[in-house]
């Protein structure tokens, strides 16, 4: 039998008129790739894991975002990831990155889920878990559910300070999340544990001030106000605060930084 060369063998699937030869992050895509996607289906399903040259084009398309991020391209860097995902659904990088991406847009809810599946996948990621904790507690101070969301925060950054103990973001997060739930007992705690593990950081004093000044303990958010100073001395808001705090309370003979 004489076999027609212009005929294609009707046993190889051919690739559709048109297919660039190379990914979206400008890596040459060998022909073996394209025959084996072609033949296992170029998208991964979520039922199932990514096989290895779908995980290798996602972490590829990951590696794209992260350099769109840094020329602050965000919106083609949210495609790049969303189609980092569809060759491989448990990437945890890609759904960080999106989940980025989406809290800056102020999209918190969308942004919880992609956190949570990165977390699903490399659940001792710490800044996976603060993202969550800063989404969650966001959303909760313009929620019906505030009570819920908030408490959801706290275990969010209270795992990421299991996972590292000695991590200061984690313990001021924690403290700041604690101080808008209004429990002030824990806010003060944690955040003189934040301040044991960065001694010149002014937000924790700046913290601590709006704390005591909430219960009405004047002379010690005074206190915290001037340490806040003494770090950081360019900060008008904090001198406005200062200048408002003496007008209207007696100064006590406090030294310059006290507290239990």
């Amino acid at each position: 039998m004489e076999i027609d060369p212009s005929e294609p063998s009707p046993a190889i699937p051919r690739p559709p008129r048109g297919l660039d030869r190379s990914t979206s992050c400008g890596r040459t895509v060998t022909l073996l790739t394209i025959f084996a996607l072609f033949n296992t289906g170029c998208y991964a399903s979520r039922s199932a894991p990514a096989n290895a040259i779908q995980r290798s084009i996602a972490r590829q398309e990951v590696k794209h975002g992260e350099r769109l991020l840094v020329e602050a391209e965000n919106a083609e860097a949210e495609a790049v990831f969303r189609r980092a995902l569809k060759f491989d659904p448990r990437n945890s990088s890609a759904h960080a990155y999106l989940a980025k991406i989406l809290a800056k847009k102020g999209e918190d809810e969308r942004a919880c889920e992609h956190y949570r599946e990165a977390l699903k996948y490399t659940p001792d990621n710490v800044n996976y878990s603060l993202g969550l904790g800063d989404c969650l507690s966001n959303r909760a101070m313009t929620s019906f559910h505030r009570q819920r969301l908030f408490d959801a925060a706290v275990k969010s950054y209270r795992h990421a300070r299991s996972q590292d103990p000695k991590n200061f973001s984690a313990a001021l997060k924690l403290g700041i999340c604690y101080r808008r739930m209004g429990a002030y007992d824990s806010a003060i705690k944690t955040l003189l544990e934040a301040e044991r593990l960065n001694p010149v950081s002014a937000r924790v004093h700046n913290e601590l001030a709006d704390i005591y000044k909430d219960i009405r303990n004047g002379d010690t958010a005074l206190v915290h106000l001037r340490r806040s100073l003494q770090i950081d001395p360019d900060q008008p808001a904090v001198q406005e605060k200062l200048r408002n705090r003496k007008k209207t309370t007696p100064l006590a003979q406090t030294p310059a930084f006290a507290h239990d």
